[in-house]
């Protein structure tokens, strides 16, 4: 991702309360990153699943739409469903890039960039 020096970027880290068919939503993910040029962290928490955004300020605005609207994940029938269940943990300005890649699945915390450790409880 690539942020202007007007300052216009984007941090955002949301809760998911729950995935049921991963490889479906990291595919959505992926794609929702690659369409709005945003950056994306997915990781596991002990408290939950979060996701950490970076992007210009409209990108990761229509990458939150993409994730509400779109069938990322599978209902408990197997049916195709929306993310629903989003719970916003925090939105700041973006100071620096910390994501480097464009879609990234931290295994362990230690795998986090520092300033994201920071801005989550854990």
């Amino acid at each position: 991702a690539v942020v202007s020096t007007q300052s216009t970027g984007r941090r955002i880290i949301y809760k998911l309360d729950h995935i049921r068919n991963e490889n479906r939503y990291k595919k959505s993910l992926v794609k929702f990153a690659k369409q709005t040029g945003c950056c994306c962290l997915l990781f596991n928490s002990k408290q939950g699943i979060r996701v950490v955004l970076e992007g210009e300020k409209e990108g990761v605005r229509e990458f939150v739409k993409l994730n509400k609207t779109s069938a990322v994940d599978m209902d408990s029938t197997g049916k195709p469903c929306k993310e629903r269940l989003i719970e916003m943990i925090s939105d700041e300005p973006l100071q620096t890039i910390c994501l480097r890649e464009q879609f990234v699945i931290a295994t362990s915390v230690h795998d986090l960039p520092e300033e994201i450790r920071e801005l989550i409880s854990l």
